[in-house]
């Protein structure tokens, strides 16, 4: 019995880990933290993409230490003013758990994935809110449509 119980537990967590994290999960972290999602690069084959949070101060200087230099500059954008250990996304190292930025969200192997845990969704109540606010359109229609084409706009996916 210990044994058939042992691999039903690994089965279950190889489903989960397959599964990737939950909608919007790492953006809301991340906003938690009052951070910015790192972007996705595509990883080498059979490789992941390391997923962080970074400060907001980092902005237009969020990259990879290994990205090439832009507009003629001799090194990449992140490691100017010497914020590369903020801003350069391959260079973050500790897990978001420990609730300082920058931090590890987690990874990912496909752009799918990515988009499930770190891009905005649909807000129902949100958007209740906004058709109460417009008497003349009444409260059917656009946040039922909307709901219907945000599920299938980046559905998880099956593996």
């Amino acid at each position: 019995m210990r044994v058939l119980g042992f691999s039903v537990s690994v089965a279950s967590a190889l489903v989960l880990h397959r599964q990737g994290p939950a909608k919007g999960a790492w953006l809301d972290r991340c906003n938690a933290l009052a951070g910015l999602v790192t972007p996705y690069y595509s990883p080498a084959e059979g490789d992941e993409t390391t997923v962080g949070c970074v400060p907001a101060t980092c902005g237009q200087k969020l990259g990879r230490s290994t990205d090439m230099a832009q507009g003629g500059a001799s090194e990449a954008a992140c490691t100017w003013n010497k914020m590369e250990d903020a801003c350069c996304t391959d260079k973050i190292e500790n897990p978001c758990d420990s609730g300082s930025l920058p931090c590890v969200l987690g990874k990912v192997d496909n752009l799918d994935n990515y988009n499930l845990a770190a891009v905005a969704r649909l807000n129902e109540k949100d958007a209740a809110d906004v058709i109460a606010d417009c008497p003349e359109k009444g409260a059917d229609g656009p946040v039922e449509d909307f709901a219907a084409s945000a599920e299938t706009a980046a559905p998880a996916p099956e593996k």
